[in-house]
């Protein structure tokens, strides 16, 4: 059984089919076409093998030519190379490593109302943000509770580029936990911290810039259970610009300043040096250079005895190069007489 599709040549085309009688679905025929003389047949089923056997090729080629119904022409049967259709995709975005944020979505497989969508509006215009994935599995789930801990009763607002160079905000975000999940301040940092440095800048701890009015800023130390809001503090209280600065120590330890190197310890005001406990031990008042163990350069007054000790000892008073000097081995006795003045 076959059926004939005759196409006539000449300035107008005639096309004419002919069914016979009894043609059904899966039935194959003799396709004849007729131009200037010629007679082109194609033999009953090689139609059939041809589109069966069309995955063969499982790569195209440029110059292979897919055939095509071009709307623009009255739906005319013609054909383009596989390279014309890679440029119209690559046009389009479809082919491109860049996408219109707006055209690409994950959906599910069973459900396609389920989406995960990018959007790329807040980045400046210019600018292109890259998400770097680490060569593990990630669980969007652990992320999302991840983020959930890390607030409450709002959502974080990050803000800054994420590569550790940029600053950072945390805006609108009440407690903040890292290492834990206790959060009784704005940053609760369970565990040991450290603020590093990225270059020979000067890195700066502030507490209490910032605000404006008059504000107490401290700094609490805690190592135990009885002191519980500070073992040590540094106070600096809020009387304004001239209030007063603490430095408290709770306990009966002993409160130390130890220089562990061989280095001076110097107590100062209006940015002098007043007393000085140098590198050896000998204590200075009013100078900087002691000549001896307790060495006071001006006027002093002891309203006990400064010394006491029963051995054999030697007293000195003195005004420059001239001394008076007294010592228990010659028994020798100075007196000045109440209320009353002794030349030398």
């Amino acid at each position: 059984m076959g059926v004939s599709v005759t196409v006539g040549a000449g300035s107008g085309q005639s096309v004419s089919i002919g069914e016979p009688p009894n043609v059904s679905d899966g039935d194959k025929g003799d396709i004849t076409v007729a131009s200037g003389g010629t007679v082109w047949t194609l033999d009953d089923g090689v139609v059939d093998t041809k589109i069966e056997d069309a995955d063969a090729k499982l790569t195209p080629a440029d110059a292979d030519i897919f055939a095509l119904l071009d709307s623009a022409a009255s739906f005319v049967l013609t054909g383009s190379t596989w390279a014309n259709i890679k440029a119209t995709l690559t046009a389009n975005g479809f082919l491109s490593n860049v996408v219109d944020d707006s055209q690409f979505r994950i959906s599910d497989t069973a459900d396609p109302t389920k989406l995960i969508a990018f959007e790329a509006d807040q980045i400046t215009t210019g600018n292109t943000r890259t998400v770097t994935m680490a060569d593990v599995d990630v669980d969007l789930a652990d992320v999302n509770t991840a983020l959930q801990n890390l607030v409450e009763d709002t959502t974080p607002q990050l803000g800054g580029d994420l590569d550790g160079q940029a600053t950072h905000d945390i805006q609108d975000v009440p407690n903040v936990a890292i290492g834990g999940t206790t959060k009784s301040r704005p940053l609760h940092v369970s565990g040991s911290a450290r603020i590093g440095a990225n270059d020979a800048s000067a890195v700066v701890l502030e507490v209490g810039a910032g605000a404006t009015g008059n504000r107490q800023s401290r700094l609490d130390l805690v190592g135990d259970t009885t002191y519980s809001t500070y073992g040590f503090r540094i106070l600096r209280n809020s009387g304004g610009p001239n209030t007063s600065t603490d430095i408290l120590h709770r306990g009966i330890g002993a409160l130390d300043i130890i220089a562990v190197e061989a280095a001076d310890i110097n107590l100062a005001t209006t940015n002098l040096t007043r007393l000085k406990v140098d590198s050896g031990g000998d204590v200075s008042v009013g100078t900087t250079s002691a000549e001896a163990l307790f060495h006071v350069e001006g006027h002093a007054i002891f309203e006990q005895d400064v010394n006491t000790q029963s051995d054999d000892y030697t007293g000195i008073s003195s005004d420059k190069n001239k001394c008076i000097r007294m010592t228990k081995a010659t028994a020798n006795t100075f007196t000045i007489p109440a209320n009353a003045s002794v030349a030398y």
